[in-house]
């Protein structure tokens, strides 16, 4: 029989299960529809500059969040994040529903900057903003929810003996919640699309109506995912409610209290990573890693929304099928991360991504540049055109990245954060997580937006060979903080 000692840590460690499959189930929905209004609607290369904006709600959330650390006990902090999520996704449920009439009409704006091709994004942007305001929140839950909440309760009830054992089993639980909402969401579509068409979606005129409706069909579909994102929350937060009675981690969450002379505002946080080696290390880690990726992901993602989606369903279908596989690898190499992390040491596997992101990224980006530059010498291979081929081959790589990035990254990067000292992981947690991350994302962002405007291009392709250039500039840099925060986890 079970000790009773035994069964409150099963008991913690399957609420915290609990809460990773819930919390990634909400986010995939939201990332898969929120990709879905963008990319169908607006077009790729606005995903760059709806970045920024998310940058600077990362940065306020950041801000935010750091002052109430300071001066309010964990337990309240984190029950707030659950309410404003609740409400968050309510209000931006009813107003998807009331979308047309929400429209900025930018025709004006349209005819007087049409000569400032730069500016043009931003008036798109502002067109719909409903559907960008939609993308921010997405990402600031993936972050603050994900990030913070879960991972913050986690280091803070767990050690870094039980981390090494317990974090691949979160890991592989918020796997089981992605493929099962990436599954449900295709279906969604659907069900939307026949209330429109009052039939299966299997010919031209059907088809047609779909086109001519497609704004009403998404405004729709993003209703429908947040109010299962609301109701998912209120389910995680009698969970988190249950968990904070336990008398053991209603004292560890509630001792995290900052004493008002310690306290930090979020420029003296920053101030505060910038005096230390390694929290430098480990944020160039974390920007490099995000800047990397979304570099790759915004060159892939054009590709799909080259194959011309005619109606919602197909490109959550295309989309169901990366979150498939990447969860399934990730599954896999959840359950290897351990023992890896055992045999071969931190860095080895720390490694690991960073080498992957060349290798791919230098692939995929040269394959890009010899379509856009030179040309494939026939129209078709196998049967399919070479567009669809590049697809496929990103669809791949994007696949393995992401899964190396949830499976590996994830794991190394959080047991580098509990190597830190108690007091030192607190202060630099939301500054770290929240902004970091998203400042790569940012970076990345910046860096698509600024070479358009300079090389006065139109299309994410016209760049592509600066962008491999600056991917594997940050790759070289993740490698190195890579290198020299080993020396430090080594010695704790």
């Amino acid at each position: 029989m079970l000790s009773y000692k035994n069964s409150k840590k099963i008991s913690k460690v399957g609420v915290l299960a609990l809460f990773k499959f819930l919390f990634s189930f909400v986010y995939t929905q939201l990332k898969i529809q929120s990709g879905n209004n963008i990319i169908t609607d607006i077009g790729a290369e606005k995903i760059a500059h709806t970045k920024i904006i998310v940058f600077f709600c990362a940065l306020a959330v950041g801000m935010i969040y750091t002052a109430l650390t300071n001066h309010i006990q964990q337990t309240r902090i984190l029950h707030g994040i659950f309410l404003f999520f609740i409400f968050t996704f309510i209000i931006l449920a009813i107003a998807s529903l009331y979308r047309e009439a929400l429209l900025v009409n930018t025709s004006s704006l349209e005819e007087k900057w049409k000569n400032y091709p730069a500016l043009l994004p931003w008036i798109s942007i502002l067109k719909n903003w409903l559907k960008v305001l939609f993308f921010a929140v997405t990402e600031i839950f993936g972050q603050l929810c994900i990030v913070v909440l879960f991972w913050s309760i986690a280091n803070d009830i767990f050690s870094s003996s039980e981390a090494k054992k317990l974090y691949p089993i979160f890991i592989a639980a918020g796997t089981l919640g992605s493929i099962l909402s990436s599954m449900l969401l295709p279906e969604i579509c659907r069900f939307v699309e026949r209330r429109f068409v009052g039939s299966e979606v299997n010919s031209l005129e059907s088809i047609a109506i779909i086109q001519s409706q497609s704004g009403k069909i998404l405004a729709k579909i993003s209703s429908i995912v947040l109010w299962i994102g609301a109701l998912i929350m209120i389910l995680a937060l009698f969970a988190y409610k249950w968990l904070v009675k336990q008398p053991d981690i209603k004292k560890q969450l509630t001792n995290n209290k900052v004493n008002s002379r310690e306290s930090l505002s979020f420029i003296k946080s920053c101030k505060y990573i910038l005096s230390s080696k390694h929290l430098i290390l480990l944020s160039l880690l974390i920007v490099s890693c995000a800047t990397a990726t979304t570099l790759f992901g915004v060159t892939y993602f054009k590709y799909v929304e080259k194959l011309t989606y005619k109606v919602p369903h197909e490109y959550a279908d295309w989309v169901m099928v990366d979150f498939l596989f990447l969860n399934l690898f990730t599954i896999l190499s959840c359950l290897f991360t351990g023992y890896l992390m055992k045999k071969i040491g931190w860095r080895k596997i720390a490694y690991i991504v960073p080498i992957a992101v060349i290798i791919f990224g230098t692939t995929f980006f040269s394959t890009s540049i010899y379509n856009y530059y030179i040309g494939f010498t026939h129209s078709t291979y196998w049967g399919k055109k070479p567009v669809e081929i590049i697809a496929s081959l990103g669809r791949i790589q994007f696949v393995l990245l992401t899964t190396l990035r949830y499976g590996l990254f994830d794991s190394t990067k959080e047991i580098a954060i509990i190597s830190f000292g108690k007091d030192e992981r607190r202060k630099a947690k939301g500054a770290i997580d929240v902004v970091g991350s998203n400042l790569g994302k940012g970076m990345a962002s910046w860096i698509h937006a600024f070479l358009l405007v300079l090389m006065g291009a139109t299309s994410v392709f016209e760049i592509t060979p600066v962008l491999l250039i600056v991917l594997l500039g940050f790759c070289f840099i993740w490698l190195y903080s890579i290198r020299s925060l080993d020396k430090f986890i080594g010695k704790k």
